[in-house]
C-alpha cells in the first residue's frame, strides 16, 4: 500500500553446500521482466511501480556457473494516498 514513489524491499536467502570458501553466490532480480544483475546483494528496495499487479523472482547462480529460481511471484501495489498515476 503506498504510491508510485514508496519503495519496496525486496529480500532473499540462498545456500549451496557445494560453495568452496570464498565463493559467492550471485543474484538477479528479475521484476516484470527487467533484469537486475545484483551480484552478492540479498536485498534490494525498488519504488516507481505503476498500480496493479506485478511479478517478481530471483535467480541464483553460483561460483560453477549452476543456477536456479523460484516460480515468479505476484506482488500488487495499491495508491492508498488517492492520487492518480
Amino acid at each position: 500500500y503506498g504510491n508510485a514513489s514508496m519503495a519496496i524491499l525486496f529480500k532473499w536467502y540462498a545456500s549451496d553446500k557445494d560453495l568452496n570458501y570464498g565463493d559467492a553466490l550471485n543474484y538477479t532480480l528479475v521484476i516484470d521482466s527487467t533484469r537486475y544483475e545484483l551480484g552478492t546483494l540479498s536485498d534490494i528496495r525498488q519504488s516507481g511501480f505503476a498500480t496493479g499487479e506485478h511479478n517478481v523472482y530471483v535467480i541464483v547462480t553460483d561460483s560453477y556457473g549452476d543456477c536456479d529460481s523460484i516460480a515468479p511471484q505476484k506482488f500488487y501495489v495499491i495508491d492508498t494516498l488517492g492520487r492518480l498515476p
